[in-house]
């Protein structure tokens, strides 16, 4: 997760560019702050942009969290983890945890 470690997107990107490596995908966790960045500093660079996001999945009865790793496969799936993200910000007991 972009939120929780080192990783510049600029320098992932021309990493990736200079192995030639055709698209990426990043992802933070439960959040979707560094998507643009990501997504413009991609296509600038001729990489494709793989977008996704860590979600927190947690049981409607007693349990424990899992993590799922979400990506987008196209425009629906996108507007599906913007909903996703989004409900969990409004809904959840804890932020960005998915119930």
């Amino acid at each position: 997760s972009l939120a929780e470690g080192l990783l510049k997107v600029k320098g992932a990107v021309s990493e990736a560019v200079s192995r030639q490596i055709p698209a990426m995908a990043l992802t933070d966790r439960n959040n979707l702050f560094a998507l643009v960045k990501f997504y413009e500093t991609s296509l600038s660079k001729g990489l494709k942009p793989i977008l996704g996001a860590e979600l927190w999945i947690t049981p409607e009865q007693e349990g424990p969290a899992a993590r799922v790793v979400a990506l987008a496969q196209d425009t629906a799936g996108y507007k599906n983890l913007l909903a996703l993200i989004s409900n969990s910000y409004i809904e959840a007991d804890r932020r960005g945890e998915i119930t």
